[in-house]
């Protein structure tokens, strides 16, 4: 895999205690996104056998600029509600044999067919790795298929681990990314992709488990508040491009939350402005979230709504465990959907190029889904998904998601003692032209 490069305009990444007049300008600033310029180059080894496409890592747009909130008076402490049963083997295989081969289905993957990890990167179904296992020392401490009954559901699962190779690109902590066409197959016929690859309407789901990664505060490289990355929708050999999609957990909340690199030139999440208790100018994280409860102080506004920017629990110290600091925000919980921390989540994205829109759902596995995201509802960007073309040289939409446990230039000087018992296990991820039930049977709302 050649080294890479790619240019992203950040367009909502501050750390000032906001004020105000800082969300005010934050408000007239979504219209027009700020210029600035970040590059960062690839690392390691190669995963592609065509040497005429290397993917380029996953660097992504920095997640859209936002002052982080002010620190909360400490709360006492509250874990999230337990998970959900899993449901029982049979059951399990029966349902995602109903998702994986569903009408409409490009690709679907539960890591199944691979006897190791080593076996998935030499394979065609696969994409782009950043680690190779020529080099089994550090393949092996970024790579895993794992069998741990819950972590995988149906097949195995692909565990990305954080940081247990020390040190990569200028000092970060070590990160994994690797890409799946969505055809998958990664080889090119006469310069071209085989049928099925780029897709202009498109629904990816993908379950995971995560536990440690989440539970950690996490610092940028400059000090600030960090957010990890979970997976992001591009072209299968290059990220960073506009109309990119990526899942994230934004300033460490535990939140499933999404943003975009849009045709404006900068990031932006699926948001919507609102005024709270806690402050006028607030906005909305998951914006289509709208439980319809009674409103009265700001706890309300938060089982009502989910997740906001301001009025919220956080986190502030690295020397425990999120978990232990009221994380994630108990009454947002309550009425958005945090990640299942120790447990399964499922998260679905709509990516709709004709009509210029993106939705996500997420839920715990189990759990019926909830609509959490609509760009109809983004009212800094004018209710659109703001796309841009996406033309590309080799097609037309989205041809690829990568997994990927980033944590934007996030430094070891910056995160003593961080986690290295920190990861990530992908165990299903289905690829459609048409919508995919959520494990269970459960069909997507809206759809």
């Amino acid at each position: 895999m050649r080294k890479g490069s790619s240019k992203v305009r950040n367009t909502r990444e501050t750390t000032e205690t906001p004020t105000l007049a800082d969300l005010s300008r934050r408000v007239l600033l979504r219209a027009s996104a700020t210029a600035g310029l970040l590059s960062f180059m690839g690392c390691g080894g190669g995963g592609d056998s065509n040497p005429e496409v290397s993917p380029t890592p996953p660097v992504s747009g920095s997640p859209p600029s936002s002052p982080s909130p002010p620190p909360p008076p400490a709360p006492a402490p509250a874990p999230p509600p337990p998970s959900s049963p899993s449901p029982p083997p049979a059951t399990i295989a029966a349902d995602w044999t109903a998702r994986s081969t569903a009408l409409g289905v490009t690709h679907a993957e539960n890591w199944s067919g691979y006897a190791n990890a080593a076996e998935a990167y030499n394979n065609p179904r696969t994409g782009g790795w950043n680690k190779n296992p020529a080099n089994p020392t550090t393949f092996n401490n970024a790579f895993e298929l794992i069998t741990t009954p819950g972590h995988a559901l149906s097949g195995k699962a692909l565990r990305l681990w954080h940081g247990k190779n020390g040190y990569g690109f200028a000092g970060t902590i070590d990160n994994q990314y690797m890409c799946i066409p969505f055809n998958g197959n990664r080889n090119t016929v006469a310069g071209q992709y085989p049928t099925g690859a780029y897709l202009t309407k498109a629904y990816v789901q993908v379950c995971f488990w995560t536990d440690a990664f989440l539970d950690y505060y996490w610092k940028l490289g400059d000090g600030s508040t960090g957010g990890s990355k979970i997976f992001i929708i591009d072209n299968w050999d290059t990220t960073a491009t506009t109309g990119e999609l990526v899942v994230t957990d934004r300033y460490n909340r535990q939140f499933v939350q999404a943003y975009r690199i849009t045709s404006r030139g900068g990031s932006a999440g699926l948001e919507r402005s609102i005024s709270t208790p806690a402050n006028s100018s607030n906005f909305k994280w998951q914006n289509a979230v709208d439980n319809g409860t009674p409103l009265t102080d700001q706890n309300s506004y938060k089982k009502r709504y989910g997740p906001l920017y301001a009025g919220m629990t956080g986190g502030s110290s690295q020397a425990s465990k999120l978990s232990t600091q009221g994380v994630p925000d108990p009454d947002a919980a309550q009425g958005g959907v945090a990640f299942n921390r120790g447990g399964t989540t499922v998260v679905e994205v709509e990516l709709d190029l004709p009509n210029d829109r993106c939705r996500v759902w997420a839920a715990w596995h189990g759990n019926a889904p909830k609509l959490i995201c609509d760009s109809l509802l983004d009212d800094g960007n004018m209710g659109r998904a703001l796309w841009g073309a996406r033309v590309g040289s080799r097609g037309t939409g989205w041809s690829g998601i990568w997994l990927s446990n980033l944590i934007y230039t996030a430094t070891g000087a910056q995160n003593p003692g961080y986690p290295t018992d920190a990861y990530t296990d992908y165990s299903e991820i289905v690829i459609s032209q048409n919508p995919i039930n959520f494990p269970g049977g459960f069909a997507l709302p809206g759809t």
